[in-house]
């Protein structure tokens, strides 16, 4: 049996090659909605305002109810005609609404995606440019094609950035390389899906100089300087200007120039900066999953997400932040950040401007960027992370005044806060998603100091790790301590421990 699901282009289902009814239209919303985000669950919430786009029935939950029940058993019948060794597709309700069970790459969205992340992180051009051409390849037409609603715009949008992306990318390469061939035929028929993007225009302008084709090279310029007058009230950039006084002068233009923000296999620095993962991590499942939720729902409409994670001291924040940054590393193929913005580790907390200029250069920006007032520093920083995808965690920030510069204006990059202070800032002007933290219950704190206790301890001694856990009130890091202070000293039993213990509840 073999399955493909696209949605670069009209929506179909094909089933062994054949065409699978989807149902009415606002069904087949529900079944895409899904599908954007294949394995990972959408709230009844978020599935209600994007299937009515603001307006739902009287009853949004029972008409939902149906089409997922419909769903379901679409999703049953084509894997009952599998082989015995076809993984089942399924729908299922989950603690934080339904999902579709089914491999990415059945998806081609998700492949595309893949394939642009695969090839972001290579360093060899020639496997970098065919995995570009693979991912180019899937699109035949606009995203979510016949499909209509505000969720459906975003999703197009967010598309159409990134196959913009890969398109670039992929003639900055191939001129790189030599293909001016298949720069000049691809380009030529993108011309017209982004007839405004000059990095597109500027390559094939190189690719036709190269042909020997200098007049229609002039014309491509001529055009797009019109179209951007006509749509933007400007003129080409610096760059593409700079292209055309090199074509009437007659110099050298076949291969682009250094540009290291825009170019993988240039060098360009890619933090890797997480410290590592919580050992011996029990229990936040529900937090971890809303983290997970907040992320997709921010980046499914284009925008940077903007998560806090608050609470008490010792409860956790900073290893709970740290877990979930390396379960999601992979997404953020242009490197993870991480700045202490707190006194721990400093006499007083980093100022806007330390905390910029450490970004900044963990993100490889030359020295004469590292210089001037917050407004320079922080317009350096957004326009870096415009064209990347970079998950940033902010750890211990005093209030939002200290995060606000380091959020990204643009793009598909991510910041995880973790504060002390509720931040209501945050949350009212720049609508960030906050999770507030509590004591681990008692079954996990337990769980978590048995665990930490790597010298055996006896089954009756055992009995009193309640009493322990509870004299360190669920606080992760005093139960962590409590572990590490009964493994040090091995003769002293758990009873006693717990008892000298001050209560911190």
């Amino acid at each position: 049996m073999t399955l493909d699901i696209h949605l670069l282009g009209e929506v179909r289902f094909l089933h062994d090659g054949q065409p699978v009814n989807l149902g009415p239209r606002q069904q087949r919303t529900v079944f895409v909605a899904l599908l954007t985000c294949a394995g990972r669950p959408v709230s009844t919430e978020t599935l209600i305002k994007r299937v009515w786009d603001g307006l739902p029935p009287a009853a949004p939950r029972k008409v939902l109810n149906v089409y997922l029940s419909r769903i379901r058993r679409l999703l049953e019948a084509v894997t009952a005609t599998g082989t015995a060794t076809t993984a089942p597709i399924t729908l299922r309700r989950t603690d934080d609404g339904y999902l579709i069970d089914i491999p990415p790459d059945h998806v081609d969205l998700h492949r595309f995606r893949h394939l642009l992340d695969r090839a972001m992180s290579c360093p060899d051009p020639v496997e970098h440019l065919q995995l570009l051409e693979q991912a180019l390849d899937l699109w035949t037409g606009p995203p979510l094609d016949g499909m209509e609603g505000t969720w459906v715009d975003a999703i197009r949008d967010r598309s159409r950035q990134e196959h913009l992306e890969a398109a670039v990318h992929w003639a900055e390469t191939a001129l790189e390389l030599g293909h001016d061939q298949e720069v000049m035929l691809r380009l030529a028929g993108l011309a017209e899906e982004y007839p405004l993007a000059e990095p597109l225009a500027g390559a094939r302008i190189r690719a036709l100089v190269s042909a020997g084709r200098e007049a229609e090279a002039l014309a491509c310029f001529a055009d797009l300087r019109r179209r951007l007058l006509d749509h933007l009230g400007t003129g080409p950039g610096p760059e593409l200007t700079a292209l055309h006084t090199a074509v009437l002068r007659g110099e050298p233009v076949t291969r682009v120039p250094p540009a290291p923000t825009h170019h993988p296999a240039a060098a360009r620095r890619v933090p890797a900066q997480l410290p590592g993962d919580v050992r011996a991590f029990v229990g936040r499942e529900t937090e971890l999953r809303s983290l997970h939720r907040w992320l997709d729902e921010a980046l499914d409409t284009g925008r940077p997400a903007l998560l806090s994670i608050v609470g008490a001291d010792g409860v956790g924040k900073t290893g709970l932040a740290v877990h979930w940054a390396h379960q999601v590393a992979a997404r953020f193929p242009h490197g993870q950040l991480f700045v202490e913005l707190g006194t721990r580790r400093h006499t007083r907390p980093a100022s806007p401007e330390e905390a910029l200029t450490t970004a900044l250069r963990c993100l490889g920006a030359p020295s004469e960027d590292l210089t001037g007032d917050r407004g320079h520093l922080a317009a350096r920083y957004r326009n870096l992370l415009a064209d990347l995808k970079v998950l940033v965690v902010l750890d211990d920030a005093r209030d939002a005044d200290q995060v606000r510069p380091l959020i990204p204006g643009a793009g598909l990059s991510a910041v995880l806060v973790t504060s002390r202070a509720p931040l209501p800032g945050l949350v009212a002007r720049d609508g960030a998603r906050r999770l507030h933290l509590d004591p681990l219950p008692t079954p996990d704190a337990t769980t978590l100091v048995q665990r930490l206790l790597t010298r055996s301890r006896s089954t009756d001694e055992l009995q009193h790790l309640p009493a322990l856990t509870a004299r360190c009130g669920g606080l992760p890091l005093a139960l962590r301590r409590a572990a590490e202070h009964a493994q040090t000293h091995p003769t002293i039993p758990l009873n006693d421990l717990a008892n000298t213990l001050p209560t911190l509840s």
